[in-house]
């Protein structure tokens, strides 16, 4: 099961800073979202990491609230083409 995996053409990864709202928020953010994907798709939980580790080897971690979830950021890979899939998929494990 791929649940970390973005999908291919995801330049980044999507995240939640768990440290910027109370737990039950975070999850209910994320509860909504997956509800409103096609095909709906149930909330598994978090890998948590630090933002220092998450912007190490050449990634970026930028901030990006989102209106629906103030907590939202995404980690840039700073790769492109055939690389950045592999690279997806190595995160994702």
């Amino acid at each position: 099961m791929d649940i970390f995996l973005e999908h291919k053409d995801a330049e980044s990864i999507s995240v939640d800073r768990m440290d910027h709202a109370p737990i039950h928020e975070l999850a209910e953010w994320s509860r909504n979202r997956g509800r409103n994907r096609n095909p709906p798709k149930n909330f598994q939980g978090w890998a948590v990491l630090t933002a220092e580790h998450a912007g190490g080897n050449g990634r970026t971690v930028v901030p990006t609230p989102l209106p629906e979830n103030r907590c939202h950021a995404d980690i840039f890979l700073n790769i492109t083409g055939d690389e950045r899939r592999r690279q997806q998929k190595q995160h994702a494990n």
